[in-house]
């Protein structure tokens, strides 16, 4: 589990599909995504000013790129999942295939943006290479204490609560019998958090001996690009696990559909065709 990586990735996906979907808006989000973005950055690291001025122009211009050449793709994206979404029966090969699209949104974003958080990198001092490493095993102490730590019954409880605010955004409050769907899954899925956590601080390791060698600029790019794919050598036996737990959600989410009333799925649409309108307004094409 890569989770700096993962944050990082959602910073330009996930805000804008995801974040997008809250009161704020897409266009009200997307439109200050170089603020966003900075002050994310921020967050993890302090920069000198030097930094900072270079990273935002980095950040402009692959903006600009994403502007002309991603957000045109999100308009029949958003088309085919409506038409999916708008089916009487689903499958989880339905839903499987709109989130391997979503990938590739994802891998391009990794893609483009790669050589500017390389560079930006490379620049570090010392002190900001023992920030940045300090902030992920903060977040990985909060990862023990919220996904491991908590009692089996709290922490399905939460898995249920966060899949309810999820699925609000879209369809509005669940109803009783989507909610036991829901507690059903929580429950049927299996406890892989403390084997992630352990795969995340070897992460972390990997990525703290890469920026020791960050002033050789032939390997450390490279280096860190693979490091910031998504994850491919989890054991053999976790591996299979994350892939239960994954068909576990997706059938839950086929079945959440089928329980869908009439209001929640106008309201689902709805929300689909207001991003659509949206994203196709904000494009650059």
């Amino acid at each position: 589990m890569r989770s700096f990586s993962r944050l990082f990735i959602r910073l330009l996906i996930v805000v804008v599909l995801v974040q997008a979907t809250s009161a704020c808006g897409v266009r009200l989000v997307y439109n200050h995504l170089d603020w966003l973005a900075m002050r994310w950055v921020n967050d993890q690291v302090t920069l000198y000013p030097a930094q900072e001025l270079a990273f935002r122009d980095a950040l402009e211009e692959k903006l600009e790129w994403h502007c002309s050449s991603e957000l045109p793709d999100y308009v029949p994206f958003l088309d085919s999942v409506r038409a999916t979404l708008s089916r009487d029966q689903l499958n989880s090969t339905d839903l499987e295939q709109l989130g391997e699209r979503t990938g590739v949104f994802g891998r391009r974003l990794i893609d483009r943006f790669m050589p500017s958080v390389a560079e930006l990198f490379a620049s570090f001092d010392d002190a900001q290479v023992e920030e940045l490493l300090l902030g992920i095993d903060e977040r990985n102490q909060d990862f023990e204490e919220e996904r491991i730590l908590l009692a089996e019954k709290d922490r399905q409880q939460r898995q249920v609560e966060s899949m309810q605010k999820r699925l609000k955004r879209f369809i509005g409050r669940t109803t009783p019998a989507q909610d036991a769907r829901l507690a059903q899954w929580a429950e049927s899925v299996k406890f892989v958090a403390p084997r992630l956590l352990v795969h995340q601080r070897a992460w972390r390791d990997k990525f703290a001996d890469i920026l020791a060698q960050r002033d050789q600029t032939e390997t450390f790019e490279p280096a860190l690009t693979e490091l910031f794919q998504p994850a491919d050598d989890w054991p053999e036996d976790l591996a299979e696990t994350m892939e239960f737990n994954r068909q576990q959600t997706l059938q839950t989410m086929v079945d959440i559909h089928a329980m869908l009333t009439p209001r929640q799925e106008r309201r689902m649409i709805s929300r689909i065709e207001s991003l659509r309108k949206d994203f196709e307004r904000l494009s650059c094409a």
